[in-house]
């Protein structure tokens, strides 16, 4: 039912919404929102990277400046990354990333 209705939407905003999910159901949320048919804008600090090939275009925010990036290798080369442990500590606390 909810995937019906953004369908008839023509442009589907989201902001953080996988912020406090498991990884195995934000991708999955992630994947199903970008199968439908329209325009999608996610602003996130998660990054999936077996969906990332379903994004048209995708930004980063950084120093102030807008990137465009093609390739999930090319975000972890800018070394934005905060890399959580099982644990859930942070692995690089000073590092940042939005897309």
């Amino acid at each position: 039912m909810l995937f019906t209705k953004l369908s008839q939407n023509r442009i589907y905003s989201q902001d953080e919404i996988f912020a406090s999910l498991d990884k195995e159901i934000g991708e999955s949320i992630e994947r199903q929102l970008l199968k439908i048919n329209q325009t999608v804008i996610n602003v996130s600090h998660i990054i999936y990277e077996a969906n990332m090939k379903l994004y048209d275009i995708i930004y980063l925010v950084r120093e102030d400046k807008i990137l465009k990036v093609d390739s999930f290798q090319e975000i972890k080369d800018l070394d934005l990354f905060i890399m959580k442990t099982i644990d859930g500590e942070s692995e690089n606390p000073s590092k940042s990333i939005v897309i």
